[in-house]
């Protein structure tokens, strides 16, 4: 479910991801994460909020594209993020907007991980660092620290990147297992039956749980 499902429901909202999980029986959440200002992941597509909520008040999706100012997540904690309507632009197949009045949150990476955990085990995620740098380094050891807290999902997780800076501290955080380094392991991204479910596009590597244990890696395409 690429964005949780954004085509269906607002892209990235628990709304999306229950309604994929529960109503479409997906066997693969897609989202992306990024760094709040006060050190908390958080699952949406940009870096800044301007295109899926209501920070900017009640103007024209149209006039956003135009804006040069954006209100980026770095720079808001995850209080100020929980002001605004992550459902407020999205628009269903007949041009309505169903969630313009709403509240739908943006959803932490902990909160996503504990809607699922005691009733879908077997749930894959994979997850996209997009930040480089200080943030992007800090967000790899969140990531370590929010798996941690939910054990039977460690094997569960692919982690990508496009940033090779953030590709190689994740080697260096969690040292890869075998001989190869984990970009030269695997090809596809297989899901626990031995189904080949994503085609290979950028790198990624695969969690096993705790420092030290990453397996191997994936190319996948989302």
């Amino acid at each position: 479910a690429h964005r949780g499902g954004a085509i269906n429901y607002p892209e990235n909202t628990m709304l999306a991801y229950r309604e994929a999980v529960e109503s479409v029986g997906v066997d693969v959440i897609e989202s992306d994460l990024y760094l709040t200002a006060d050190g908390i992941l958080v699952c949406n597509h940009n870096g800044d909020i301007d295109e899926t909520s209501n920070v900017n008040g009640d103007i024209p999706l149209e006039s956003i594209y135009l804006k040069s100012e954006r209100h980026f997540i770095a720079d808001m904690t995850l209080t100020e993020l929980r002001q605004y309507n992550f459902g407020f632009y999205f628009e269903d197949e007949n041009g309505e907007r169903p969630y313009k009045d709403a509240h739908l949150e943006i959803p932490t990476l902990d909160e996503l991980f504990s809607a699922f955990y005691e009733n879908h085990p077997d749930l894959l995620f994979i997850l996209e660092i997009k930040e480089g740098g200080e943030r992007g380094r800090e967000a790899c050891k969140k990531l370590g620290e929010v798996i941690a807290k939910y054990p039977d999902y460690a094997d569960n997780v692919v982690i990508g990147t496009f940033n090779e800076e953030i590709e190689l501290a994740l080697v260096r955080l969690y040292r890869c297992t075998g001989d190869k380094t984990f970009l030269d392991l695997s090809r596809y991204f297989v899901d626990m039956r031995g189904n080949i479910v994503v085609e290979p596009i950028y790198e990624c590597v695969k969690w096993e749980g705790g420092e030290g244990n990453i397996r191997y890696g994936f190319g996948i395409r989302t």
